[in-house]
């Protein structure tokens, strides 16, 4: 019963069939699941919050788990070297060690002193409660700006009580938008595994929630203790129900999309009983994308792919609808692109083997025009997709100097790639298409005809062009398509190279023209950012401004634990107005900004400022009487223009009483750029770091009423480049793009001409062209992705050529190609290596020396003034900073006592505490200086480290990179980006050269392997054509020769062969006809002996006789029989077929010559009943006949009739002269000075002996058809 449903067609309707009732009995079950989760939601309800509530448990006791380890561990270490003579040394770094793995560590003596400590620690000294009330017992701790879990003991070291902490960060209480900062939050954490909201309060004595919809517990400690409170809110029915409703409805999309795979298999089968192959590909073409669709309406895979690559907010385009709304989108649509561009190519395949009907001129120019538009059409949808990736794209794929993208963008490239395999893979098919089916008087010439279609096409396109309001791409773009295109259509029509290398070709032609276009249009994505940069700083934005100040101070207002902060002793204001800073669109915009807090007597208390000179005054204006809990107004600010808009918030206490307030203020100035600049650790993402370009590397210049106001760049205007720009805006645009020189440096500039009041202001925003290491680097980063991509297809190929025994070995030439490669590319990547390990160590070095010597400067300056003067020590300091200009901090042990950037201090952004690695080197080494790399964030830099003698006190001076700008002749990204650029094109050029030589060293080792071939065959006609030198001509020469003597030999040793076998042959004869011949003489001399006697027994003589004569006349049939029978052809081996192989084995041995040999058989198996071998000497002898005669192209191709199949072998040599057209099949008849003229009559009388026919179809100056007819078996 099964067997008979899932048979045949059956299976396929009777498996959609089974699909069908699936997804009823689905959509039955659904509502039956969904009544069953309400009736029992209280009880399950109860079951997630204990699940969630233990799992959260769980991982928090793993972190425990992991911090009460390290600290057995440190524990275990300090045993092991207390004794040791400098065991404080090897504690310091063995706490380095610590440190890498996320943890600090600090040891204090009994006096509570700070000794050992590694990088980020929480204090300087230890409090009684830490020492007292929590030894062994892991707590949570904060530092101003991070919440730790710590674990704390003490040990013995030396007969000295010492009191060890641990720690591990758990919740950083900032956030900077920025690349460098790293989020750690154990909230977010729990919050992500767990898909709902957490919050924590660290606290000992906190208390649960009192919001019905969140669920709370402790956060025990390892002896059991409450340390603090964890909630989530509860899982809601409802979303519990969708959630049912999607698993429902992602399985029914599964099943759809299932039975509609099943359907397509079973239409398949239909689609191969279909003979128009321009039918088959409509159909094919309609059920991918219906397919694409499909997906598309279901949501698959985006909605059930929880992944980066379908994140809308990377690519999205309004394509379709909205289809290719996604990265992963774009690569699926990209795919369907592909599979009906890969099903155009095999049509067209199956079509150039057909005989094609010749058509009008009128017909063909028809064809021509129709699919030249298409072609452009198609050509222009190409670069508008590209367009699209670009400018419906916040991915930036030339921007950055990374040469291994994200994954997004990883497979945009590849999606790309695709698309542009697409567009040449489509492109030549129309050109086959047309090659096709050209007239044979208008392409007889191959070349001509090719050349004056491609120069018909280049017109077109540019004609195409001109009439587009918005050409997609350029110029030279579409002239390298066409080419590409070309090049690949004639080499597969017309030199028949139609292996899978031409996937090969393909794929890289279209990165080359794809990354092409890519780069083009993100060069006008860069001139749109210069405009948007323009249009930013002159766009009005007080209201803007006013709403980002009433937001920050209502959601500091809204934080409970700002209230807390005004009743605390010695609080650090500075850390808490950093937390409202960086949490706020201030930071986000990257605004010049401030936050301070006030008593209640509106006395500052702290705060931080970020660009803004003026002190704190008019904080509000008495005169208004309505109460609001904020309050905005504006201030003059110093001696311009320009506004300070303040905001004021009351923060009251839980009876309603005013404890203090919030100020937060921000710069309003039109004349102003409005950008502040911080060091690069602590810059935002702002509304400029989506763009195109590198912000840092925009010059601006500002212009008031025909006078530079401000400037956003290092270099100089001249006078002339200043009215350049003043004059330049269009009355009508009011804006336009010049070209400005800045130190032998083209830069373009967008100027936007704008009226502000009585202010005529100009911006000029301007960026430097690429230079060609950056343009190398940016084509060949992509290349190198697509690369990748290419090799590891190529890979699986061959591995799976590999696999079906296709692939028996690699040939010469591949290795020598491989060769070549490894001993041109490997020092090569050495060279590279060691010049970047050179430029780096430079760098180092010049980075090093420039720090020492500010740091001399420093200490010479403060001691010359310690001498001279009689001012504090810290006004040297800050005086010492401003006269050098030069930022440095200076400890005194390990305590800071000065720093020019005080405030990352106080906010708690760098620690007090002088690095442990610098100071342990110092003072436990006695090293005077050292360069240490310390890192903020992720950020990474470089710090200087002297022990300087300041008057008779020693101090410790610290100078860094990241406050002092360093020059350097080439910084590493400059060098990588020049190492990859010019190294890759030498890599290029060293494949290509190394390809072509590779080619050049075997072509004559092919050559010599396929005539080798072609004599084992028994073709001795054969000759090697070579123009090499040297050995290799010595060696093709003596080859001929071999073959000529060879030949020369065959034919004399036939010939005494022949003479040999007749003369054996007339002994055999005459010895053979001599033994029945001696019977009849005595017989026949008998019966004359009767006959002159007359004797009377004559007539039983004469019947005897005659008898004898008779049988001795018929031994002598039977010699001459056997005579004839051993002197007659072999017999033939007739056997079973196929002649597609015969052709094919044939023309592989003719690959190295000259002539183009085309085969047209169809893809079913044709089989005939002959003699192979003979077959074979056949099609060699007429092959050979036509390279022979000159003929350039040969074709053989395939007719069906009645009762035989005919084989056609067409060729376009001289022909053959009339005269002696009829001769050609008769036996010795030759044209050829060395010939035998055997050929054509020993192939006629074996066709004819299997019942064929071989005849001349036709003859002219223009070639020759010769015409094979095999009965049909």
């Amino acid at each position: 019963m099964f067997k008979k449903h899932f048979s045949g067609n059956k299976k396929f309707i009777t498996s959609i069939a089974a699909v069908i009732i699936a997804v009823i009995l689905l959509g039955i079950i659904e509502p039956i699941v969904i009544e069953n989760k309400n009736s029992n939601w209280e009880e399950e309800l109860k079951d997630k919050n204990s699940f969630i509530e233990n799992s959260a448990k769980e991982i928090f006791k793993l972190k425990e788990t992991s911090l009460i380890q390290n600290f057995e561990k440190l524990k275990e270490k300090v045993h092991s070297l207390k004794k040791h003579n400098n065991y404080k040394y090897e504690l310091f770094e063995y706490l380095k060690k610590i440190n890498d793995g996320g943890f600090t560590a600090e040891i204090y003596n009994s006096a509570g002193k700070l000794i050992i400590w590694n990088e980020n620690i929480l204090a300087d000294s230890v409090s009684n409660i830490l020492y007292k009330k929590f030894l062994g017992q892991t707590l949570f701790t904060r530092s101003d700006l991070i919440i730790y879990l710590s674990y704390s003991d003490t040990l013995i070291i030396n007969g000295e009580t010492h009191f060890i902490l641990i720690s591990l960060p758990l919740e950083k209480e900032y956030s900077l938008r920025n690349d460098y900062y790293k989020n750690i939050s154990f909230v977010d954490e729990l919050s992500a595994e767990f898909k709902t909201t957490f919050s924590v309060s660290y606290e000992t004595d906190a208390s649960y929630s009192l919001d019905g919809r969140r669920y709370s517990f402790d956060l025990l400690n390892n002896k059991y203790q409450k340390i603090g409170v964890a909630s989530f809110i509860k899982p809601s029915k409802d979303s519990s129900i969708n959630y049912i409703k999607e698993d429902f409805k992602a399985v029914q999309s599964l099943l759809v999309l299932l039975g509609f795979v099943i359907a397509g298999l079973g239409i398949y089968k239909r689609f191969q009983l279909l003979e128009r192959k321009l039918i088959k590909f409509f159909w094919g073409a309609v059920y991918i994308f219906l397919f694409r669709i499909l997906l598309f309406v279901l949501g698959i895979p985006s909605e059930y792919i929880p992944t980066e690559l379908a994140n809308a907010s990377f690519f999205s385009s309004a394509f379709g609808f909205g289809i290719v709304k996604s990265p992963l989108e774009f690569f699926i649509t990209v795919f369907s692109f592909l599979f009906v561009s890969l099903l155009a190519y095999k049509y067209t395949n199956e079509y150039l083997k057909e005989k094609n009907k010749e058509k009008s001129f009128v017909i063909f120019s028809l064809l021509v025009l129709g699919l030249t538009a298409f072609y452009f059409i198609s050509l222009r949808g190409f670069g508008a997709a590209i367009r699209s990736v670009i400018f419906d794209s916040t991915l930036r794929y030339f921007k950055e100097p990374e040469l291994i993208p994200a994954s997004p963008v990883a497979i945009m490239h590849i999606g790309v790639l695709l698309m542009g395999f697409c567009s040449i893979l489509f492109s030549v098919v129309i050109l086959i298409i047309i090659f096709k089916n050209a007239p044979t008087k208008i392409s007889g010439n191959k070349f001509a005809f090719a050349g004056s279609l491609f120069l018909f096409f280049q017109l077109a396109g540019l004609i195409y062009d001109i009439t587009q309001k918005q050409p997609q791409g350029t110029p030279m773009i579409r002239i390298i398509h066409i080419s590409v295109c070309f090049v690949l259509a004639f080499m597969i029509f017309y030199l028949n190279k139609r292996s899978i290398m031409n996937y090969v070709y393909f794929l890289f032609g279209a990165s080359f023209v794809s990354i092409s276009l890519l780069h083009h249009y993100n060069l006008d994505l860069e001139r749109e950012s210069l405009k948007i940069i323009a249009r930013e700083i002159t766009r009005p934005n007080k209201n803007l401004l006013e709403f980002f100040l009433t937001q920050t101070l209502e959601s500091a207002l809204n934080n409970p634990e700002i209230a807390e902060s005004f009743s605390k002793q010695n609080y650090n204001y500075e850390a808490e107005a950093f937390k409202i800073w960086s949490r706020s669109q201030l930071q986000k915009e990257s605004l010049i900004s401030s936050i301070n807090f006030l008593n209640s007597s509106k006395e500052n208390l702290g705060g931080i400022n970020f660009g803004i000179y003026e002190g704190y005054k008019n904080y509000f204006n008495d005169s208004s009487n309505e109460e609001r809990d904020i309050i905005l107004w504006e201030e003059d600010y110093l001696y311009s223009n320009a506004k300070l808009l303040k905001g004021l918030g009351e923060v009251k206490s839980e009876e309603g009483n005013v404890i203090g307030y919030i100020e937060a203020g921000v710069l309003y100035d039109v004349n102003n750029l409005g950008l502040f600049e911080g060091p690069e650790f602590f810059s935002t993402k702002s509304t400029y770091s989506n763009l195109a370009v590198d912000f840092a590397k925009i010059k601006i210049f500002d212009f008031h009423n025909g006078e530079l106001l401000n400037a956003f760049s290092e270099v100089t205007l001249s006078s002339g480049q200043e009215k350049k720009i003043i004059n330049s805006p269009d009355k009508n645009t009011n804006e336009a793009w010049i070209y400005l020189n800045f130190n032998n440096e083209e830069n373009l500039a967008y100027v936007l001409n704008t009226q502000l009041d009585d202010t005529k202001r100009i911006i000029a925003v301007a960026l430097a062209s690429k230079t060609i290491s950056w343009n190398l680097f940016d084509f060949f980063k992509v290349f190198f992705i697509h690369s990748i991509f290419i090799i590891l297809l190529i890979v699986i190929a061959v591995i799976i050529g590999f696999g079906r025994k296709k692939i028996s070995g690699f040939s010469f030439r591949t290795q020598l190609l491989t060769a070549f490669l490894v001993i041109s590319i490997i020092p090569l990547i050495l060279l590279a290596i060691y010049f970047r390990s050179l430029t780096e160590e430079n760098n180092d070095s010049a980075t090093f020396y420039k720090l020492g010597k500010r740091i001399i400067r420093v200490e010479s300056y403060i001691n010359d003034y310690l001498v001279s003067s009689g001012i504090n020590i810290n006004s040297i300091f800050e005086k010492a900073s401003r006269d050098l200009a030069v930022n440095y901090e200076i400890y005194d042990d390990k305590k800071l006592v000065y720093s020019s950037e005080e405030l990352f201090h106080k906010i708690g952004l760098m620690p007090e505490i002088i690095n442990p690695e610098a100071y342990n080197k110092i003072i436990n080494r006695g090293i005077k200086e050292i360069v240490v790399e310390e890192k903020i964030e992720k950020y990474s830099y470089n710090s200087f480290f002297y022990k300087a003698k300041i008057g008779d006190k020693d101090y410790i001076i610290k100078i860094s990179d990241s406050f002092n700008n360093i020059l350097l002749p080439m910084s590493a990204t400059d060098v990588d980006i020049f190492l990859f650029g010019s190294y890759s094109l030498a890599v290029i050029l060293i494949i290509l050269f190394s390809t072509f030589l590779a080619n050049q060293i075997s072509s004559p080792i092919r050559k010599l392997t396929t005539a080798t071939r072609s004599v084992a065959g028994g073709d001795l006609n054969v000759e090697i054509k070579e123009t090499s030198r040297g050995e290799t001509k010595e060696l093709i020469d003596g080859f001929n020769k071999m073959v000529h003597e060879l030949k020369k030999s065959q034919l004399e040793l036939a010939e005494l062969e022949r003479e040999s076998a007749w003369k054996e042959m007339a002994k055999q004869v005459a010895h053979e006809i001599k033994n029945p011949l001696t019977p009849m003489k005595l017989a026949v001399q008998q019966l004359i002996i009767a006959h002159k006697d007359q004797s009377p027994k004559f007539n039983v003589i004469f019947e005897k006789v005659t008898n004898t004569v008779i049988n001795q006349i018929e031994t002598l049939t039977n010699i001459a029989s056997e005579f004839y029978n051993f002197a007659r052809m072999p017999r033939l081996k007739l056997e079973e077929i196929n002649l597609q192989q015969v052709i094919n084995d044939v023309v592989n041995l003719f690959i190295e010559e000259a002539a183009n040999i085309i085969v047209e058989m169809p893809e079913e198996h044709v089989n005939i009943l002959a003699d192979k071998d003979q077959v074979k000497r056949t099609i060699i002898n007429l092959i050979r006949n036509s390279v022979q005669a000159n003929a350039t192209s040969i074709k053989i191709n395939y007719e069906p009739e009645k009762d035989f199949h005919l084989i056609n072998i067409s060729d376009n040599g001289k022909g053959i002269d009339a005269e002696i057209s009829n001769k050609i099949f008769e036996a010795n008849f030759t044209t050829k000075a060395k010939g035998m003229g055997l050929g054509l009559s020993m192939a006629k009388s074996f066709i004819e002996s299997i019942s064929g026919e071989i005849l001349l179809k036709e003859t002219s100056i223009n070639g020759t058809t010769i015409q094979l007819k095999f009965p049909k078996y």
